[in-house]
C-alpha cells in the first residue's frame, strides 16, 4: 500500500512538473491507426489561456470544431502558443514540419496584442488551423522545403501582397466563417467590445 502511494505521488509530481513528458506519453500511445477507444487531443497548447480559447471556439463554432475534429483525424500534432509572428501578422502557422516517430507536429503562434478581442483571436486561431489542414491532408509534406514548394505552386497559395508570407482564400474563408459563428453566439456586448 505504502509502495503504491509512493507511485502515484511520484507520477502525479511527473505530470504537474512536466506538461511534455505528458505530451510524450500521450503522443506515444496514440497513432492515427491505434484504437479508438485511445483519443488523443491532436490540437494543443501548454499555456492554459490558449487552451481555453481553443476549447471556447470548439464549443461555439461548429466550423473550428470541424477542424479539430479534422485534424485528430491526421497524424498531426498541431500546437498553438502565444508569441510574435513576422511580418506584423497576428496569427500564423510554421511552414517547418517535425517528424516524431509517426506524427507531424506543427506549431501555431498567435499575437494577443495584435486582437481586439477574443473573438478575433479564436477566429484567427481557426485561420491557421485551416492551414495546418492543408498541410496535413498531404501525407508527403514532411519538411519545410516540402512545405515551400506546395504553397510555391499557386494553386494552394499565394503571397500576401508584398510579404513573403503566404495565404490562402480558404482559409480566410475559414477564418471568417468562425468569426461569423463566434458573433451569432456571443452577447451584444461581446460583439461591440470586438469592433467590427
Amino acid at each position: 500500500m505504502r509502495r503504491t502511494a509512493v507511485s502515484i505521488v511520484a507520477l502525479a509530481s511527473m505530470i504537474l512538473c512536466n506538461p511534455q513528458w505528458v505530451s510524450a506519453q500521450i503522443a506515444t500511445a496514440e497513432s492515427p491507426s491505434s484504437s479508438p477507444e485511445v483519443r488523443v487531443l491532436r490540437v494543443r497548447s501548454e499555456d492554459p489561456t490558449v487552451t481555453a480559447l481553443i476549447a471556447q471556439a470548439a464549443e461555439r463554432s461548429s466550423t473550428f470544431r470541424g477542424f479539430v475534429d479534422s485534424i485528430g483525424q491526421t497524424d498531426g500534432l498541431v500546437y498553438v502558443a502565444r508569441g510574435r509572428c513576422r511580418y506584423g501578422v497576428g496569427a500564423c502557422l510554421a511552414m517547418n514540419v517535425t517528424v516524431a516517430g509517426p506524427n507531424r507536429m506543427l506549431r501555431i503562434t498567435i499575437d494577443p496584442r495584435r486582437a481586439d478581442c477574443d473573438l478575433e483571436l479564436m477566429a484567427s486561431i481557426g485561420h491557421e488551423l485551416w492551414h495546418a489542414i492543408e498541410i496535413l491532408r498531404e501525407p508527403s509534406l514532411r519538411s519545410y522545403a516540402a512545405v515551400f514548394q506546395f504553397f510555391s505552386r499557386g494553386r494552394y497559395g499565394e503571397r500576401s501582397g508584398s510579404s513573403p508570407a503566404w495565404e490562402t482564400r480558404a482559409a480566410v474563408d475559414a477564418g471568417d466563417a468562425v468569426l461569423a459563428e463566434l458573433r451569432h453566439g456571443s452577447s451584444k456586448t461581446q460583439v461591440e467590445m470586438c469592433g467590427r
